[in-house]
C-alpha cells in the first residue's frame, strides 16, 4: 500500500483502445490506494470495447460522475447501483375508506432521475455524484473560469509557466561529487 493515495484521470477512455487486462490491473492497484477516473462518453463504450470484461471494469471504478444528458441504458445501470427504497400503496375502495395498503420497492434513484434530473432554480443543471462509501446525491459544479473569484487563477493564454525550481543544499553536493 502506498503511503499516500495517487489518481489517475483518463480522458476519453476509448480511444486509448483496449488496454490489456485493465479490469485486472484496474483492481489490483485499487488495492494500493491508487484510484483510476476515467471519462467516457457512455458506459456502452467500455462495454464495447471490452466485452465480458466490462462488468469488472466498471466495479473497477468506485465512484462515478454522471453529466447529464446520458444515454437511456446509463440511467437504467446506474439506477440498479443506487440501492434500493421501500414504498407504500394504500388502495381504496368505491367509498374512498382504504381497502388495503401494498408495499413495493423501486430504485432509490429511478432511470429518469439520472439522465434527466430537475435543474436547480438558481444553480442550473445538476448531475449525479456516485461516490464510493457516501450516499449518492444530484449537485452542481460550475468551471472556475465562470467564478470571478477563481477565475483569477485560471491563466488562459495558453501558455504553460513552470516555475524554476529551487535548488537545496543536497542539489549542490550532488553536483560537486559529479
Amino acid at each position: 500500500e502506498l503511503p499516500l493515495p495517487i489518481y489517475v484521470f483518463i480522458d476519453e477512455l476509448s480511444l486509448l483502445g483496449r488496454i490489456i487486462d485493465f479490469e485486472l490491473r484496474l483492481n489490483t492497484i485499487r488495492k494500493k490506494r491508487v484510484s483510476v477516473w476515467a471519462a467516457t462518453q457512455t458506459l456502452g463504450q467500455i462495454e464495447s470495447l471490452y466485452g465480458a470484461d466490462a462488468t469488472a471494469i466498471k466495479a473497477g471504478f468506485g465512484s462515478v460522475i454522471a453529466v447529464p444528458p446520458l444515454d437511456g441504458s446509463d440511467g437504467v445501470y446506474l439506477a440498479s447501483r443506487s440501492g434500493t427504497t421501500e414504498g407504500s400503496q394504500l388502495s381504496t375502495n368505491a367509498t374512498g375508506v382504504v381497502a388495503g395498503v401494498s408495499r413495493f420497492h423501486r430504485p432509490l434513484l429511478l432511470a429518469e432521475e439520472i439522465t434527466s434530473p430537475p435543474p436547480d432554480s438558481v444553480l442550473g443543471p445538476r448531475m449525479l455524484f456516485a461516490l464510493a462509501g457516501r450516499r449518492w446525491f444530484l449537485g452542481h459544479l460550475e468551471a472556475a473560469y465562470q467564478n470571478n473569484e477563481e477565475a483569477s487563477f485560471v491563466d488562459t493564454s495558453g501558455e504553460l509557466t513552470i516555475p524554476a525550481r529551487q535548488a537545496d543544499a543536497g542539489d549542490s553536493e550532488k553536483a560537486a561529487g559529479e
